[in-house]
């Protein structure tokens, strides 16, 4: 009895699915349909390699270990940084907000 039912549905799902057309732009299918447009091979370079193989690097096979970063260990020098934002000379001043009429906000508690 379960299969029939089952066996039904899968039918009926069937018949409301209908024909897909593999031509149209649209995700349901209403947008209209790609140009069948021949492409000119004439142009085409010949010996010239579509793709070239990736150069081994020596190491072949999967190995869990090249996947973890390695840890380094505890020393005490001192590592200096720099940074790319400008200084403090280099900023623009409070001239440069007014402009755009940037201002302190309005309080809205009474």
């Amino acid at each position: 009895m379960r299969m029939r039912g089952w066996l039904g549905a899968f039918v009926v799902g069937l018949a409301l699915v209908g024909p897909v057309s593999a031509s149209s732009t649209s995700f349901f299918g209403s947008g209209g349909s790609l140009p069948n447009v021949p492409v000119n091979t004439s142009q085409v370079a010949v010996g010239v390699p579509i793709a070239r193989p990736q150069a081994l690097t020596g190491r072949t096979g999967f190995k869990l270990r090249d996947y973890i970063p390695g840890f380094q260990t505890i020393s005490n020098k001192r590592i200096i940084g720099t940074s790319t934002f400008p200084t403090a000379q280099q900023m623009p001043g409070t001239n440069y907000l007014k402009a755009f009429k940037y201002g302190r906000g309005v309080s809205v508690v009474p």
